[in-house]
Formats: C-alpha cells, structure tokens, sequence
C-alpha cells in the first residue's frame, strides 16, 4: 500500500514525475532462463517473496492508470540484474548491482584486515611504510 499511496499524493501534490523502484523478484518463478522483460506478467512469483512482488507489479498497473487518466508520468524502473554466482564483475564492465556488491565486500574485508593488522592503535597520521 505504501507504493500506492506514494504515487497517489505524488500526483495530487503536481509533483512533475515519479521514478519508483520495482522489483526483479517480481519475474515468474518458473520464468525460463535467461529471463526476457515480456516474462515478468507471465506467472506468479516465488511464493517466499509473492506478497512484496505482487505489490511491486502494482506499481506498474498504478502507473498505467494514471497515465491513462491524468497524463501522469511515472517511471517503475526494475533492476534486471540481481546478484548472483555468474554476474560480470569485470571493473571497467560490470553491471551496478553486482559491482556495488563487490565493491562493498572489498571494502569490508579491507576493513576487517585494517582492525587485525598490529599497526593499528599507533595515533599516528602517518602510516608505516
């Protein structure tokens, strides 16, 4: 409900556009791979995630409505690439998804290495060389 309500009073506000966020899990759980964008209104999703997805589909049949009746623009952009074991994380060519996900393992582990490394407690600017 809380999509419905956004796009609602985002009209009845005159805001000029609205650019939502859909959801990939919304694509059927049987949807053949790889997945097209004309497979996302053939099936039902995942049980484990139907009532989000459902909701997320809402957005798009919403938007529809308002364009029909108001000639209110409204953007529901789906990620299509979700994370997963065969993503592309080349760094000059990767996708957003999966390279915003290595990219923030990277600086975890970074992270996690700087908090065992035995310089750490010096109170110096300056790091040993």
């Amino acid at each position: 409900m809380m999509g419905a309500h956004v796009l609602h009073y985002a009209w009845k506000t005159g805001a000029g556009k609205v650019i939502a966020a859909g959801a990939g899990c919304g694509y059927p759980e049987a949807a053949p791979l790889p997945i097209k964008e004309s497979d996302y209104w053939n099936g039902y999703p995942q049980d484990d995630s139907a009532p989000y997805s459902l909701a997320k589909r809402m957005l798009n049949v919403q938007s529809f409505a308002y364009w029909r009746q108001y000639k209110f623009p409204i953007l529901v952009a789906i990620p299509g690439n979700i994370y997963g074991p065969f993503d592309n994380f080349d760094l000059e060519a990767a996708h957003v998804i999966p390279e915003t996900g290595r990219s923030t393992r990277s600086g975890a582990l970074v992270f996690m290495q700087a908090l065992r490394s035995p310089s750490r407690g010096r109170h110096s600017p300056i790091r040993p060389a």
